[in-house]
C-alpha cells in the first residue's frame, strides 16, 4: 500500500509539472513559484482530496506597458486538479494588503517549481509589510464563516478544521503581531490547552484525514471555539491599526517588480 501511494504521488507530481510547463507555453508566461495549497500542504489530506496547485507568474515586460487592464489570473480545472495562478503585479498588490492566502502559499511544504530565492525574498517583503489588524480580521471572518457553516449544515471535519485554524491564527497575530505559521500544531503554541482539548483536536485531525463525516461530538473543542470567537471579536474592535510606512513598502515592492521584469526581459 505504501509503495502504491508513493508511485501515485510521483505520478501526480509529474502530471502537475507537465501542466505547469503547458501553462507557460500556452499563455507565454514564466512561472516564478508553484506550490501545493490546502490540506495536502498541511499534512491533513485524505484519499478524496483534490490537488490545489497555486502559482505566481509573470509576462514579458511589454505586456505590462498598456493602458488597458488585462486579465491577471490563470485557472485550469481538470479531474482532481485545481490549478490557479496570479500575475506578479497582482501578487504584490495583494501582499501589500497582507493577503492571507499568499502568506500560506509562501509557507507551503510542497513546492513544484521555483525561481531560486524568489519565495524567500517575497516572504521577507511580506513580513516587513505585515498589517496585523488586516490579517486578524481576514482570519476572524473566515473562522466565523466556516464555524457558522459547520453548525448549520452537515458535520464536516474539514470545515471545523479550517475554522479552528483561523481562530488559532487570530490568537497568534494578537499575541505576536506577526504573520502566523501555516501549521496547526505550531499555532497551538500560543494557547493554554488542556489535555482533554488537545485530545479532541487530535480527534478532529484524524477525522479530517479519514475523509468521513464527524463521528465524535468534540464538546470541549466546541466550547473553546465559542469562547474564543466571542473574545476575538472584542479584541479586534480594540486592536490598533498597524503602523507601517506605506511609501517605503510600495517602493520596495516596485523595486522587486522591476528587478524581476529586468531579469526576464
Amino acid at each position: 500500500m505504501g509503495r502504491c501511494l508513493q508511485r501515485m504521488a510521483r505520478h501526480m507530481n509529474d502530471v502537475i509539472i507537465s501542466k505547469l510547463v503547458e501553462i507557460e507555453r500556452s499563455h507565454a508566461v514564466t512561472i516564478l513559484y508553484a506550490i501545493e495549497a490546502g490540506s495536502r500542504s498541511q499534512g491533513v489530506s485524505n484519499s478524496n482530496s483534490d490537488y490545489d496547485v497555486r502559482f505566481i507568474y509573470m509576462h514579458e515586460k511589454d505586456w505590462y506597458l498598456s493602458l488597458d487592464q488585462k486579465k491577471d489570473t490563470i485557472e485550469v480545472q481538470e479531474d482532481r486538479l485545481d490549478i490557479s495562478g496570479w500575475d506578479l503585479a497582482k501578487t504584490l498588490r495583494l501582499l501589500r494588503k497582507s493577503n492571507i492566502s499568499l502568506s500560506e502559499w509562501l509557507q507551503s511544504k510542497i513546492v513544484y517549481q521555483e525561481v531560486p530565492g524568489f519565495a524567500q525574498e517575497l516572504l521577507q517583503l511580506f513580513k516587513a509589510s505585515f498589517n496585523a489588524k488586516s490579517a486578524f480580521y481576514h482570519h476572524l471572518q473566515l473562522a466565523k464563516k466556516n464555524y457558522l457553516a459547520y453548525k448549520h449544515k452537515q458535520k464536516n471535519p474539514k470545515i471545523y478544521y479550517y475554522s479552528l485554524k483561523s481562530i488559532l491564527a487570530c490568537n497568534w497575530i494578537h499575541q505576536r503581531k506577526q504573520m502566523p505559521p501555516n501549521d496547526m500544531m505550531q499555532l497551538l503554541e500560543d494557547v493554554e490547552i488542556s489535555a482533554e482539548l488537545l485530545t479532541e483536536v487530535n480527534l478532529l485531525l484524524k477525522e479530517k484525514i479519514s475523509g468521513k463525516k464527524q463521528e465524535h461530538e468534540l464538546n470541549t473543542l466546541r466550547g473553546f471555539m465559542d469562547a474564543e470567537l466571542e473574545q476575538l471579536q472584542s479584541i479586534g474592535q480594540d486592536m490598533s491599526i498597524s503602523i507601517t510606512n506605506e511609501r517605503e513598502i510600495t517602493l520596495a515592492l516596485d523595486n522587486f517588480f522591476r528587478k524581476m521584469l529586468n531579469r526576464y526581459e
